[in-house]
């Protein structure tokens, strides 16, 4: 199974990877003390999360699919052998 969304079009990362770039940069300590809305998930890199998470679902359930026929055309390849 195939899983296309018609009019998803990903825009090019400008705000999200700056925020995890950021993230990356600070230590441990200084990451419990993040205040709110100033971490990787903000207003302005919440479009480009959900993309990302949209893309990242689609490309688990397209990886599945592919996996599941491979199993189902291997398992119909043995029934044929036997």
């Amino acid at each position: 199974m195939i899983v296309h969304l018609r009019n998803f079009a990903p825009s090019s990362p400008s705000y999200i990877v700056p925020a995890f770039a950021d993230v990356v940069k600070k230590e441990n300590k200084e990451l419990s003390v993040v205040p709110e809305g100033t971490g990787v998930y903000t207003e302005a890199t919440c479009y480009e999360f959900h993309q990302l998470l949209v893309a990242l679902l689609m490309a688990y359930v397209n990886a599945l699919g592919a996996l599941c026929k491979a199993v189902w055309d291997l398992e119909e390849h043995h029934d044929v052998e036997t």
